[in-house]
């Protein structure tokens, strides 16, 4: 495991699919906690899902579309209230 990502908070847009859901599943290997955003809901339930029983993480998610600047403000609000911080900001959407 490497110990550099252990334990670290890491925010992946365009998790839903693609590179963004690859990344979300190689971090929690690595140990760390991903905060899974996408448009896609269900998709993102999924996944965090699938992390939790195969990786036994707790991810959050939630519903975001980088093209609207009040549903980001609002989401990292959201994420600042439910964490003390983010470590890492994997910007991976569109």
């Amino acid at each position: 495991m490497n110990s550099r990502l252990k334990g670290k908070k890491i925010v992946i847009t365009g998790a839903s699919s693609g590179i963004g859901e690859k990344i979300a599943y190689l971090v929690a290997e690595q140990g760390a906690y991903p905060i899974l955003l996408a448009r896609s809901y269900d998709q993102l339930e999924k996944i965090a899902q699938n992390i939790k029983e195969k990786y036994h993480i707790d991810c959050l998610f939630y519903k975001l579309d980088v093209r609207d600047t009040e549903n980001v403000k609002d989401v990292f609000e959201d994420i600042l209230r439910n964490i003390d911080t983010i470590d890492v900001l994997v910007n991976n959407a569109g």
